[in-house]
């Protein structure tokens, strides 16, 4: 009788490996359902990221493994994009992750010497809120400011992350008050932030970038510096914000004086479908802006341009008085 109940404990003991075993067997959904599936999403993106030079460089060690991942991860993000304006062109995938994820989340005492013995390491690791790693459904890229800063990777139609080929050239991370969405109504994701330049005691522009076919690269589509450092006016700091005036789903950016939450317009660019660019009434250069060029042969000499630019002093306000 013992033995028949020691035998049967031992059967149900290996109950749940064998169900393992066979899960493991199983095959699994192709990576790109997987990343779209919000239950499963977080796992996949963890198996690309795992497999790219970029997970190996730019944070420590432990947190490559999964449990470690999660904790530092809220909700990732992922919207089907296309790099073609051809309605027929496959489907591409960005996915908006948090940045720095080495620092999101209390490192564990354990990892330590000198934490592990550490009573206040244990308790901020235990008190800690962990992230809520559950993820939203896909949904198409919206025309809202972003609340915090994200890490913008491309998913291929066939699932491989071009993490070890970033798009917007390398200038991948969409910071907080940033815009990425079709804005110019061409089908295609555009990017709209503002880049300090080192130049002189600094500049500020604002660029409207967009993801190119093949190359996984950067257009800009258009460049204007809005602020700068080498006033020796007090004026007040300028900023934008992207709005549909006219209700047509092809949307302006304004500048004016303001932060991200009050600006007053009082420069307007619209898209020009038949030239590809934008266009302002106010022209090219104004007493507090200047349209910068953003071809690619021109964008080659853009810092020899801004160097040039701060030599003639035409970063000092107006800026019109020098820069026609």
């Amino acid at each position: 009788m013992k033995r028949a109940v020691l035998k049967s404990l031992g059967l149900l003991a290996l109950i749940p490996i064998v169900i393992w075993v066979v899960l493991q067997l199983l095959p699994e959904k192709p990576i790109v359902e997987r990343l779209i599936d919000p239950d499963t999403r977080l796992k996949a993106y963890h198996e690309l990221w795992r497999e790219t030079g970029l997970s190996e460089s730019d944070v420590w060690d432990p947190i490559r493994a999964y449990p470690n991942f999660r904790l530092n991860h809220e909700k990732i993000r992922i919207h089907p994009v296309r790099l073609s304006p051809d309605p027929d062109s496959p489907e591409f995938y960005i996915i908006l992750r948090n940045s720095l994820i080495q620092i999101n989340f209390p490192d564990a005492p354990w990892t330590s010497f000198s934490r592990l013995f550490s009573s206040d390491a244990w308790a901020i690791y235990l008190t800690a809120k962990r992230h809520d790693a559950a993820a939203p459904e896909m949904a198409p890229l919206n025309p809202n400011r972003y609340p915090r800063n994200f890490t913008i990777s491309l998913v291929t139609p066939d699932g491989r992350l071009l993490d070890d080929e970033l798009p917007f050239e390398g200038n991948n991370v969409v910071g907080e008050g940033e815009y990425l969405f079709d804005i110019n109504g061409d089908g295609l994701a555009e990017r709209v932030e503002t880049t300090n330049y080192g130049v002189g005691r600094g500049v500020q522009g604002l660029n409207v970038r967009q993801v190119v076919e093949g190359k996984h690269r950067q257009k800009l589509l258009l460049r204007v510096i809005i602020n700068s450092d080498e006033s020796k006016t007090k004026l007040p700091e300028w900023s934008y914000h992207v709005v549909d005036l006219d209700g047509d789903d092809i949307y302006e950016i304004q500048i004016g004086p303001g932060d991200i939450t009050s600006i007053k317009p009082e420069v307007t660019f619209r898209w020009n479908a038949a030239t590809k660019t934008y266009d302002s009434d106010s022209g090219k250069v104004g007493a507090h802006f200047s349209v910068l060029p953003s071809t690619e042969k021109q964008r080659g000499d853009f810092w020899k341009l801004l160097k040039k630019f701060q030599n003639e002093g035409k970063w000092e306000y107006p800026f019109d008085a020098k820069n026609e």
